[in-house]
Parts: C-alpha cells; structure tokens; sequence
C-alpha cells in the first residue's frame, strides 16, 4: 500500500490517478485525510480520482471533509469538489452561495449540476440570475437546478 500511495504523491497524473482509484478499493484503512489532500491537487485527473474515491469510501464521506477543496486556488478541486458533494446527496446548504459566485465557470456548472441533487430548497433568487450567464453550458445546469428545486414556479 505504500508503493501505491507513493505512486499517488507523485509522478505522471494518469499514474496518480490509477493509485488512488486502487487505494479506494482498500477498506479498514484510514485514507481519508489522503484522498482530501490529494483532492486540491492542481492536475484534474488526480483531483477527480481523489474525489471519486472520497464518494465511495464506506463509511460515507462526510461534507465537511470537501470544504478545504471548495475554498481552493484550484477551479479543478472546486469543481471536483462541488460534484463529489452533489454525488453524495449533501445539503444544497454546504455550496452555497459561496460556489455560484465563483468565476470559473467549470465550477459553476458542476455546483449547479450538483445542486440539483443535493436537498433542501434552494431561492429562485440564487438561480435566476445564472439562466443569462455566457457560457451555455452554465445556463443549462441553472435551468436543471432551478426546475429540481422551484418546479411549480417555473
């Protein structure tokens, strides 16, 4: 297991990536706070690998562990953080409003798409305003979010 979370620290990203996704398969083991580490890397593959492997640890992942991710330099981490929470069903609460002010627009549409999982309503006020941003791709998550969560206003 060393080797593999050596391999996971360091090197070629699909590499990492491949170790880390093979460390998640271990169980008993405390990787947690790895995976989190390995989550605000600044290679995209190795953060979506860290968050993939935190959304199917047993026991389920806590929210709190991706806030460090969401407050990250890196949009990737940002982004592959807002998508792990959205996977895991957390509360619409944990993203916002912090995470649809973010310039990236990466970030936005993953939070967006991941609200649209996530519990608890969210105000047609924090979502209008996303249904006239440039990049469709942000648009249309807006439009998902916002028909999960005000489905009889719309």
């Amino acid at each position: 297991m060393s080797d593999l979370s050596g391999t996971a620290s360091s090197g070629d990203s699909m590499a990492r990536a491949a170790a880390i996704l093979e460390l998640s398969r271990y169980r008993g083991f405390a990787l947690e706070g790895r995976f989190a580490h390995w989550l605000l890397d600044p290679d995209d593959h190795v953060s979506r690998a860290s968050a993939l492997a935190l959304l199917t640890a047993r026991p389920q992942t806590s929210p709190q562990v991706f806030a460090e991710a969401l407050r990250s330099d890196h949009a990737d981490a940002r982004a592959n953080a807002a998508w792990a929470l959205g996977m895991l069903g957390a509360p619409a609460s944990v993203l916002l409003p912090s995470t649809l002010k973010d310039a990236d627009a990466k970030v936005l549409q993953e939070a967006l798409m991941a609200i649209g999982r996530m519990p608890e309503e969210v105000s047609t006020q924090l979502l209008l305003p996303l249904l006239a941003y440039p990049d469709g791709r942000v648009r249309g998550a807006a439009a998902l979010a916002l028909a999960r969560h005000q489905p009889e206003r719309h």
